[in-house]
C-alpha cells in the first residue's frame, strides 16, 4: 500500500517537474509576457524619461495647440501656408465616436502611456501585438514555443523595424501589427470558416487602414495578395479544391470593403485634397519633368532607393553607416555638432536594414528544408520580391517601372526602400522555420546531422 502511494506521489511529482516553474497551459501566456516585458526594457530610456526626442515626435506635438483650441472637428489649418486641409492630408483628426473600434484601440493604447506618461509607452502597444501577433501566428502553424517565441523576439527587435519609435514614425508600428493577425486569419478562414477569425479579420484590416499610411497599407495588400495568389496556384498544382482560397479571398474583400466604408470619411477627403497637393506633382525644383498624369517625378519619388550594394548590410549594419552622432573635432572647429554617418546613395537613413546574421542564417535553411511548403514559398517569394521592388531607381529588372507606370496611385509614393518591411516581416517567420529543422533534426538519424552540418557550414561560408 504504501509503495503504491510512493510510485502516486513519485508520478505526480514528475509531472509537475515536467512543467517547470510554469503549468503548461499557461506558459503560451507566460512567454508572450515576457515579451511584452523585454519591450519595456529595451525602452525603458524612453517610459520614464518621456520620450525620444525626434523631430517627427516634435513635429506632431506643434499641432497639440492648434487641436486644443479647435472648436469643432478640424478640417483645415489656417496656420500653415496660409491655410491648408488639415484632415484631408492625414495631419490631424478630430474624435470619430462612430469608429468604435479605433476609438477603444486608441484608447487602451492611450491608457498605457499614461501609465508611464510617456508617449513612447502608448507607440510601444503597438509592437506588443505585434510580438504577441507573431507568437500566436507560428503556433497556429505548429511550432513549438520556444521557435514561437524567438520568432516574435527576432521580428520585433529587427533594427529597422524598431527604429520606428525612436525617430517618431508611430503610424508605421500600428500597420505592421496586424500584418501577422490578418494572415494567422486567412489561414484559419481557408481551413475553415468560423465568425470568431472573421471578426479578427475585419478588426485586423480595419486597423491596418486606419493607421493612415497609405504605402504601408498598399504593401499589407500586396503581401495578402501575393498570399492568396500562391494558395491558389498550388491547389491548382496539386489539383485540390480551391474553396477555401475563394473562402479567404472572399472574405479579405468583406473585410476591406467594411474597413474603406469606416474610414471613407477621412480617405475621400485624400482622394480630393491628393491632386492639389505634392504626392499628385513634382517639387517645385524639377516641374518641369513632373508627371503627366499626376504623382511624384520619378527622380524624386526614387531618392530613397535601396541599392544593390546596401545588401551587404544585411550582414554588417554599419557598413554604409547610419543615423547621427555627435562630433567635436578639427572638421568642426572643435563645435560640437551632430552630423550624419551614412555615405550610401541615399538623401539618408537612420538604420540598417539588418535582422540578425543568425536570424538571416536559420531563414535560408528554413527555405532549404520546408522547400515544398506552399507557406514558406510565400513567404521566401515575398522576401525577393520585395528586396527587387526596394531598388527603386536601381533596379536591375523592370519591377519598380511597371509598378511605377501602371499601378494606380503607385506613383505618389516616396522611399521604394519602404517595401523592405515585408522582407523584415518575412524572415524571421523563415528563421523560426529554421530553427524547427535543427530541432526536427536533432532526433533523426545521423544522417541526418550531417545534412544540418553542411547546410550550416555553406551558411557560414556566406556570412564570413
Amino acid at each position: 500500500m504504501t509503495s503504491k502511494k510512493a510510485t502516486a506521489s513519485s508520478r505526480k511529482s514528475n509531472k509537475h517537474s515536467s512543467q517547470g516553474l510554469v503549468p503548461e497551459k499557461y506558459q503560451s501566456a507566460a512567454l508572450m509576457g515576457v515579451l511584452v516585458v523585454s519591450i519595456i526594457v529595451f525602452l525603458s530610456g524612453a517610459f520614464f524619461g518621456g520620450s525620444f526626442n525626434a523631430s517627427d515626435n516634435a513635429a506632431s506635438n506643434s499641432f497639440v495647440p492648434y487641436l486644443e483650441q479647435a472648436e469643432a472637428f478640424p478640417l483645415w489649418n489656417p496656420h500653415i501656408f496660409s491655410g491648408l486641409p488639415s484632415y484631408g492630408s492625414l495631419l490631424t483628426t478630430g474624435h470619430r465616436w462612430w469608429d468604435v473600434v479605433t476609438e477603444v484601440f486608441i484608447g487602451v493604447t492611450r491608457a498605457f502611456g499614461s501609465i508611464f506618461d510617456s508617449d513612447a509607452a502608448r507607440v510601444s502597444v503597438t509592437y506588443m501585438l505585434y510580438a504577441i501577433g507573431m507568437f500566436v501566428l507560428m503556433r497556429s502553424k505548429k511550432h513549438s514555443r520556444f521557435v514561437a517565441f524567438f520568432t516574435s523576439f527576432a521580428a520585433v527587435f529587427s533594427t529597422f523595424v524598431i527604429v520606428w519609435i525612436m525617430i517618431g514614425h508611430n503610424t508605421k508600428p500600428i500597420a505592421l501589427m496586424t500584418f501577422p493577425w490578418i494572415l494567422l486569419c486567412l489561414e484559419r478562414l481557408r481551413e475553415k470558416f468560423t465568425v470568431t477569425y472573421l471578426t479578427v479579420l475585419i478588426i485586423a484590416v480595419h486597423l491596418l487602414v486606419e493607421s493612415t499610411h497609405v504605402q504601408m497599407v498598399f504593401y499589407g495588400v500586396l503581401a495578402f495578395g501575393l498570399y492568396l495568389m500562391f494558395e491558389f496556384v498550388a491547389r491548382m498544382i496539386k489539383k485540390e479544391t480551391i474553396a477555401g482560397v475563394a473562402r479567404s479571398t472572399a472574405a479579405l474583400v468583406v473585410a476591406g470593403i467594411l474597413s474603406f466604408m469606416m474610414a471613407s470619411d477621412r480617405y475621400l477627403s485624400v482622394l480630393e485634397y491628393t491632386p492639389h497637393s505634392t504626392r499628385s506633382t513634382s517639387p517645385i525644383t524639377a516641374v518641369d519633368q513632373a508627371e503627366a498624369d499626376g504623382g511624384h517625378d520619378k527622380g524624386y519619388a526614387t531618392q530613397w532607393s535601396f541599392s544593390p550594394e546596401e545588401i551587404i548590410t544585411f550582414l554588417v549594419p554599419n557598413y554604409f553607416g547610419y543615423g547621427k552622432l555627435e562630433y567635436q573635432g578639427p572638421a568642426t572647429r572643435n563645435q560640437a555638432q551632430v552630423i550624419p554617418t551614412y555615405w550610401g546613395q541615399m538623401p539618408f537613413t537612420d538604420a540598417a536594414n539588418y535582422m540578425g546574421i543568425f536570424v538571416l542564417a536559420l531563414a535560408i535553411i528554413g527555405v532549404w528544408y520546408f522547400r515544398n511548403n506552399v507557406f514558406v514559398a510565400f513567404l521566401a517569394f515575398l522576401g525577393v520580391f520585395s528586396l527587387l521592388l526596394s531598388f527603386g531607381g536601381n533596379s536591375p529588372t523592370f519591377l519598380y517601372d511597371a509598378f511605377f507606370e501602371l499601378v494606380p496611385g503607385f506613383n505618389k509614393f516616396r522611399a521604394p526602400s519602404m517595401v523592405l518591411v515585408l522582407l523584415q516581416f518575412a524572415v524571421p517567420i523563415l528563421a523560426g522555420y529554421g530553427l524547427t529543422a535543427f530541432i526536427e533534426l536533432k532526433n533523426r538519424q545521423q544522417q541526418g546531422a550531417k545534412q544540418v552540418a553542411i547546410i550550416g557550414l555553406a551558411s557560414m561560408a556566406l556570412f564570413f
